[in-house]
């Protein structure tokens, strides 16, 4: 068998996703071409299949290496790269991608699914919209642009592309995933929780549907539910609004004070509810499946730190031991930045930063204590600081 029919077998193995077969032959053309640039590309697409994305990445490098020159392999690294949370890298390799192949759709679907997870909505759909105009019925550009209009608060014509979808193929796993965020941001969680199960039935290892059910599951509380609202209602309303607002917040409680304990309770309403709920899945029958390995060491920090400081608390009201309070809050405050490490690209980075504003908190909360009114202002911006904008600094 050439070359070329050896190719072809593989990646008929592969769309047909018989993965071991395509193994075996990926293994006879090494031993035929040693040097031929196919080989760590194929073994790149094999490794993706399995979920290995660190050895789908240095395929991906090996191929390209080899050849510079093709846009498929350098959206394969960028695919291995987004499912190792190295967003920077992804987006830079895509982008390189598409500038030297614009005519393919599937490029620009996951450029759009990189910038979502970047939360800049309106880039996301800007660019899937031009691979719609090269394919206008790209299943992944419309389910990208479907996801963008719904986190853009734009729910009628986001219905109407699901709807779409759902009718063309009923058995899109991205599709029923689309429809259960729809219902879960319109506050349907029945709904919601039917299409992101469907869409697991389906696509068992998709990881928008896994967290979509996660966030149904801690639904359920209605101390998160009230959170969830709180947090599509901030999304919707834009980041331009979004800062209109949390700067009138901070004037009105300079011009009445009496409001700041109201304005704490807020603040440590959004800082606390995410990480006790993300430690309530660690409980849940299915919740605890629907953790990310590599956040399952988190999670359980997150539970640890909480569990800790609740103790901690006991002991001080046991003892009257103010130390023990301190003790107490500073675990607690342990957790926020824990929780909001695992979406960081940059692990080390967002642990610093984090655990500096938790620190930072903790002494300028002592010092407020003390009576002093430039410290209650310095703390009460430097948790608004964080609440709104210190996550994306990780």
């Amino acid at each position: 068998m050439d070359v070329y029919s050896q190719i072809a077998r593989i990646e008929s193995l592969l769309e047909t996703k018989k993965i071991d077969a395509a193994k075996e032959q990926v293994n006879r053309l090494a031993q035929d071409f040693p040097d031929l640039w196919y080989i760590p590309m194929f073994r790149s697409r094999i490794a993706l299949s399995l979920n290995e994305y660190a050895e789908a990445e240095q395929q991906a490098q090996q191929s390209i290496a080899v050849n510079a020159e093709n846009a498929y392999t350098i959206y394969l690294l960028s695919v291995a790269q987004y499912n190792q949370r190295k967003y920077d890298e992804a987006l830079k390799h895509i982008s390189l991608a598409i500038s030297m192949d614009p005519n393919e759709p599937q490029f620009y679907a996951l450029k759009g699914q990189q910038l979502l997870k970047q939360e800049r909505n309106e880039d996301a759909e800007f660019v899937v919209r031009e691979g719609l105009a090269i394919n206008p019925d790209h299943e992944g550009c419309l389910n990208v642009l479907a996801l963008a209009q719904n986190l853009q608060g734009k729910r009628g014509v986001a219905s109407d592309t699901v709807n779409e979808l759902l009718e063309v193929n009923p058995e899109s796993a991205d599709a029923h995933t689309n429809a259960g965020y729809l219902a879960l941001h319109t506050n349907d969680i029945d709904k919601a929780r039917t299409h992101f199960i469907e869409a697991l039935r389906l696509e068992p290892d998709n990881q928008w549907a896994q967290g979509g059910l996660a966030e149904v599951i801690k639904a359920t509380n209605p101390l998160y539910r009230q959170f969830l609202r709180f947090s599509i209602w901030m999304t919707d309303i834009g980041t331009q609004y979004r800062w209109g607002l949390i700067i009138g917040l901070l004037v009105v409680i300079r011009l009445l004070p009496f409001l700041v304990p109201f304005y704490i309770i807020l603040l440590v309403w959004t800082w606390f509810t995410s990480p006790i709920s993300n430690a309530f899945l660690l409980f849940h029958p299915q919740g605890k499946y629907l953790i990310q390995k590599e956040d399952k060491g988190y999670v359980t920090g997150v539970f640890v730190c909480l569990l800790l400081a609740v103790c901690v608390s006991l002991l001080a009201l046991f003892t009257g031991e103010s130390s023990f309070f301190l003790a107490a809050a500073g675990l607690a405050f342990a957790a926020i930045p824990i929780n909001r490490i695992a979406d960081s690209e940059q692990e080390k980075k967002s642990t610093f930063i984090s655990f500096a504003w938790a620190a930072s908190l903790i002494g300028l909360g002592i010092w407020a204590g003390t009576g002093d009114a430039t410290a209650s202002s310095a703390f009460i911006l430097v948790a608004v600081a964080y609440s709104w904008v210190g996550e994306r600094l990780g």
